[in-house]
């Protein structure tokens, strides 16, 4: 990010919209979660620590629009047997700042077209058929700018536990 760019961001409005996407999880209200994302988003969670791309190695995710969308559709359907007993969580984001190395070597290779990338700490509570789970880690969102406000380009999650024995996640980190 050029200089000039970097001290006009307004850290406090991106810290808003980090909580906010925090805030639609928690809550499940997909469509708005959703439109958060720009249309050629890219989620990613590996799977190893220091994963270096999402093609070479599996993923806990690595999902384009399209796939969003899909797993939104299949949680949401009315006979999603994965949601019998609806998944909870809550979000804490924390220590948000301008990501020092700007993304690089973090990016998998995707080279998203972002106008800035933000550097966040999350811990997640997950809780469902009377079993709580724990997620926590560094989080980077490549943000474009969109009118007054952001556009998710790509987020990865590097969670502390990511390579531990673990169930299926079923909703969003």
């Amino acid at each position: 990010m050029a200089p000039a760019l970097r001290e006009a961001v307004d850290l406090g409005a991106i810290e808003q919209f980090l909580y906010r996407e925090a805030m639609l999880l928690d809550e499940k209200r997909w469509p708005e979660w959703l439109a958060l994302y720009s249309e050629d988003c890219f989620y990613w969670v590996p799977s190893v620590v220091g994963q270096k791309d999402p093609v070479n190695t599996i993923s806990l995710y690595a999902e384009d629009r399209m796939r969003l969308e899909m797993r939104v559709i299949r949680i949401t359907h009315p006979h999603a047997y994965s949601q019998d007993f609806p998944t909870r969580m809550s979000h804490v984001v924390a220590n948000v700042m301008l990501d020092p190395e700007n993304g690089k070597g973090f990016d998998g290779g995707l080279a998203p077209k972002a106008d800035l990338v933000v550097r966040s700490s999350v811990h997640i509570l997950e809780f469902r058929k009377e079993e709580q789970r724990l997620f926590g880690g560094a989080v980077r969102h490549w943000l474009r700018r969109a009118g007054g406000d952001f556009s998710i380009v790509l987020k990865r999650i590097d969670l502390v536990n990511c390579d531990a024995p673990m169930e299926v996640v079923q909703l969003f980190l």
